[in-house]
């Protein structure tokens, strides 16, 4: 089997922004938004920052005009128009390769600067469904949603049948563990319940 690096699904992004101004590439800025995320820096002013501390090192291995790092408003203007649903594809599609059989646990959260009308009954935001390997401690395939457009029943549903896995076992909410629904998506699966005193974790072993 031939491994793909991240950069080389993160290639296959379609670029979003106009072509007229643009000065440095999508992969590259998309490049130093995952090193500076891997060295801590997850905020938009922290990839900048990391990205001028380092502009002399980054630009031997990635192409930067005149060896200038990109700015803070190029990072926000890339985050804001870049397809999030294309990106968790492609993350998926690079982390498959890596994916062993195992202990999965599912969870969804939401993305606190997402929410919209606070204090009123039905609120509004934008939540990730990450799937963590136990034994890996790797995050094998994401998803996003917005709350008010479908459910996060749906997407889990909708990610494990993407998943090339076998002999694996899903840990899950118990909103996930309706069973009428497992079998339609997992004929030959079997389900299994565990109990607990402090939580009440549901599994679906493959």
């Amino acid at each position: 089997m031939t491994y793909h690096s991240l950069v080389h699904y993160l290639a296959e992004l379609d670029d979003p922004r106009h072509a007229k101004g643009i000065r440095h590439l999508q992969l590259s800025t998309l490049t130093i938004m995952v090193m500076a995320m891997l060295c801590g820096r997850t905020s938009l002013k922290g990839m900048a920052r990391f990205a001028r501390a380092h502009v002399q090192a980054l630009a031997e291995v990635i192409p930067l005009p005149r060896n200038k790092a990109p700015s803070y408003s190029t990072f926000q203007r890339l985050s804001q128009q870049l397809n999030n649903e294309s990106l968790c594809v492609h993350f998926n599609r690079w982390m498959q390769q890596y994916v062993p059989a195992e202990t999965i646990a599912i969870d969804g959260k939401s993305i606190t600067s997402t929410f919209q009308q606070h204090g009123q009954d039905k609120q509004r935001f934008t939540a990730l469904v990450s799937f963590f390997g136990h034994h890996s401690q790797l995050i094998g395939c994401i998803g996003k949603l917005e709350n008010d457009q479908r459910s996060e029943i749906d997407l889990v549903h909708e990610l494990i049948s993407t998943l090339r896995i076998e002999r694996s076992v899903f840990t899950l909410d118990a909103l996930h563990c309706q069973k009428k629904r497992w079998p339609k998506l997992l004929p030959k699966a079997t389900a299994t319940l565990s109990r607990s005193r402090a939580i009440n974790p549901r599994s679906i072993g493959l």
